[in-house]
């Protein structure tokens, strides 16, 4: 890799190999730095966000907790009610709207291996077997330069387009494309959380529909605990458990974050 050693630096990091091409393994240690050092990047397991999230003219509420590895869980409410929870509690995906559950095992897929991967940045490493990087063009992108990194992995038919700015080396959009999907990410209002910078907000458009959502988050909090508890599906008010069956009590659903 361009500059880099395997121990520290030998020289001062660039974009480039020695032959004059882009190195995309150089620009993810640049992107390390902007953000704040690659040990800092990677130190926080868990995140608490509270913001707001605009879907069709339209904003609620939004809060998300995040917990490494592959937990987490969304919160979509107006008015102090909660209209959508999305969650993953480290083996099952599972949905709750309009008092229906969602829920299906995604403990053995690809997907969860890859996504598990991207989640420890194991993508920036030269030496794992399951990405590749490939630099493309020097694009513009609502006119700032960027560099173009494709990122394909050996599992999935997933591919991850990266845009990092020329100048500061922050992530500016991302491109994610399967055989039947394609979203596209933005990424802006970088601020200082702690000893990283992380953005505050996102606007993604989903290309098979051409709906778009924007985030802007009010908080990012790193490094608090969250129970794995709250990770988890709530009862299927279809499916009564059996001591509620038993008793003829039904369900008591709390609808309320």
């Amino acid at each position: 890799m361009s500059s880099v050693s395997s121990v520290n630096r030998t020289t001062e990091l660039t974009p480039y190999t020695s032959g004059g091409r882009v190195d995309p393994f150089a620009i993810y240690q640049l992107n390390f730095d902007a953000m704040g050092g690659e040990k800092n990047v990677k130190w926080h397991s868990t995140f608490h966000y509270k913001g707001e999230i605009n879907l069709g003219g339209a904003t609620f509420d939004i809060e998300e907790f995040i917990s490494k590895p592959l937990r987490s869980l969304r919160i979509i409410s107006s008015n102090f009610q909660v209209l959508h929870r999305l969650g993953d509690d480290g083996r099952n995906i599972w949905a709750f709207q309009n008092d229906n559950l969602t829920k299906f095992d995604d403990s053995d897929s690809p997907e969860r291996e890859v996504r598990r991967l991207w989640e420890d940045f194991s993508y920036t490493d030269p030496k794992c077997k399951v990405f590749t990087s490939t630099a493309g063009r020097k694009i513009s992108i609502d006119g700032v330069q960027t560099y173009e990194i494709t990122i394909k992995n050996r599992k999935t038919d997933e591919i991850v387009t990266h845009y990092y700015d020329a100048e500061t080396f922050l992530l500016r959009r991302e491109m994610r494309e399967t055989r039947t999907n394609k979203t596209q990410t933005d990424f802006s209002d970088y601020r200082q959380v702690g000893n990283v910078k992380m953005a505050f907000q996102r606007d993604t458009l989903f290309h098979n529909t051409g709906n778009r959502q924007t985030i802007n988050w009010n908080s990012i909090t790193p490094g608090v605990f969250i129970s794995d508890s709250r990770f988890r599906a709530p009862e299927d008010p279809n499916a009564p458990d059996e001591l509620a069956s038993f008793l003829g009590v039904g369900q008591n659903l709390n609808r309320w974050a």
